[in-house]
């Protein structure tokens, strides 16, 4: 029945509904845009949502050996610690010269006699002036950008065959490296003396680690190895992980690799990297790299280097002016150290990562003393060699990191337990 009004019933009704259907709609809106403002308002990287200067679980950031752990225990490094390629001194290797065959190639003219193991300093300092930028690890910051190349490149390694070992081995196994070089089954030692965690397995004298259980943790007897097997002739070459470091970043989250809201950028596994144009990074790693050289060692290999290659890559804040600054880090260290040679490790031989930072196969190779690359799974020697010659222009400075003691190479490094030489 109509109404006698002319109005159809229920309508009222209708009208109510849709109001409520279109403010509900309106409040989800409304809802989710305040969420989108909220997260780019705070960080949000691989951590989780965090205030700037918060660590993870919501706590500050402190340089307490607990923190600075990130929950991994400290300790002397095992076998499997640093795993992967690592330099040594070749042919043509620090403290030695094609007139007298030192270098550690086996059958070489000549023999080097014994050299006492240098005593540990660090670089000399500056003169102090007021004008200039302040001094810490012994060495004066530059603001000026160091010459990213450089012309002098070493003649390719010959018959080399190097043994990488952890410093605990190193300091454990003296006898057996030294009867190894004597009857020539190795040219040669390779050694981890700074880890990927960022632990300093040699006896630092550098300030700012002194009272840091987390990351300076020497072997016993490292120095006497060290003097022992220089003496012995043996050529020795110290593995340094450099940007890869996730415990003196955690010391101060400002010389870390930040992401694109100001705070230590991590990757997938929450690590924190230390930042290749940082200064105060840099000086860090410099001051490692003096030391090292003035405790004997005749080749210095930086590994981790440069700018991280994997995870969330696009949240990385890279610095505007950053032409140079991989190739510029390693002319700082080169210009830290008085003797040793420093040798780069290749990430892949065919992957250019941040080519105008200088962090790519070209720009490293023609930087290096030598460069140090393991071959990859499903892969060969051979191919390996080809693709460092087709990204660099060139393999005669390549050291190929493999567990195969058989293998027949100009240099080789060998990734194997020390019961497997003979």
């Amino acid at each position: 029945m109509k109404d006698p009004y002319g109005y159809r019933p229920y309508r009222g009704s209708r009208v109510r509904r849709r109001g409520i259907i279109i403010n509900t709609l309106l409040g989800v809106a409304i809802a989710a845009a305040a969420v989108w403002v909220l997260c780019l308002l705070l960080p949000l990287d691989e951590g989780g949502l965090r205030f700037p200067g918060q660590g993870e679980g919501g706590s500050s950031v402190s340089d307490g050996p607990d923190t600075a752990d990130s929950g991994v225990q400290g300790g002397s490094p095992s076998d499997t610690e640093g795993t992967g390629p690592a330099g040594s001194p070749g042919q043509d290797a620090p403290g030695g010269t094609p007139e007298n065959g030192t270098g550690g190639a086996p059958g070489g003219e000549g023999t080097a006699g014994p050299e006492p193991a240098k005593p540990l300093a660090g670089p000399p300092a500056a003169a102090p002036d007021s004008t200039q930028a302040p001094v810490r690890f012994g060495l004066r910051k530059n603001p000026e950008k160091a010459e990213p190349l450089w012309g002098a490149l070493p003649k390719s390694p010959k018959d080399n065959r190097m043994v990488l070992v952890s410093a605990e081995d190193f300091a454990r196994e003296t006898d057996r490296l030294l009867a190894l070089f004597e009857s020539g089954a190795i040219t040669g030692v390779a050694v981890t003396v700074k880890d990927e965690r960022g632990v300093v397995y040699y006896p630092s004298a550098i300030p700012e680690i002194q009272d840091k259980p987390s990351i300076l943790q020497p072997a016993g007897g490292f120095t006497d190895a060290v003097s022992r097997l220089r003496s012995g002739g043996v050529p020795l070459t110290a593995v340094v992980y450099t940007h890869c470091d996730d415990r003196y970043s955690r010391i101060d989250e400002d010389l870390a690799v930040q992401n694109i809201n100001g705070v230590g950028w991590r990757d997938g596994a929450m690590r924190i990297y230390l930042d290749p144009a940082d200064e105060e990074a840099t000086a860090y790693l410099a001051a490692v790299a003096a030391e090292l050289d003035a405790l004997g060692f005749q080749e210095l290999l930086l590994r981790g280097l440069g700018y991280p290659s994997s995870g969330w890559l696009a949240r990385i804040a890279y610095p505007e002016d950053r032409f140079g600054t991989v190739t510029g880090f390693v002319g700082k260290v080169r210009e830290a150290v008085q003797t040793a040679r420093v040798s780069v490790w290749l990430d892949s031989p065919d992957y250019a990562v941040n080519s105008d930072t200088g962090q790519a196969v070209k720009e490293l190779y023609e930087t290096a003393s030598r460069v140090f690359a393991e071959v990859p799974d499903g892969s060969s020697a051979q191919a390996l060699q080809a693709g460092v010659a087709a990204a660099a222009g060139g393999s005669g400075k390549l050291v190929v990191c493999t567990s195969d003691t058989l293998a027949a190479l100009p240099a080789v490094l060998l990734d194997v337990p020390l019961g497997q030489l003979s």
